[in-house]
């Protein structure tokens, strides 16, 4: 492990065959519908987005920003062709979303939200 995410996506860990992989990042890619917040900007990783439109993987499943659905109504974007996805959980603590996808057609994938007692 290096010292920035950029130097850390160029280990061969993430380069190998990224088409065939799905990534998941804590941190969403940089101006997508991924990393809005109300304020409202972007605040994303500009590393992680150029990884994605370099590499072109074939899903990328993110987190961090739960607030990030309720912002652009979107929880998904593509990048160069990429998936890219967020379950945004939001601020109401009675539900939760989840991801439903094929890992065979991941632009297909749906959300649901659960709510919880």
């Amino acid at each position: 492990i290096t010292d920035t995410i950029e130097q850390d996506l160029e280990l061969p860990l993430f380069t190998t065959d990224p088409a065939k992989t799905v990534y998941v990042f804590h941190c969403p890619p940089y101006f997508t519908n991924l990393d809005a917040i109300p304020t409202p900007r972007h605040v994303g990783s500009k590393a992680i987005r150029k990884f994605i439109s370099q590499s072109q993987p074939h899903l990328v499943l993110t987190g961090h920003i739960h607030e990030t659905v309720d912002v652009t109504e979107q929880y998904k974007d593509q990048i160069n062709g990429s998936p890219c996805m967020t379950a945004g959980n939001g601020e109401d603590p009675k539900q939760l979303s989840v991801l439903v996808f094929d890992l065979y057609k991941p632009m297909e994938t749906v959300k649901r939200r659960i709510l919880t007692l």
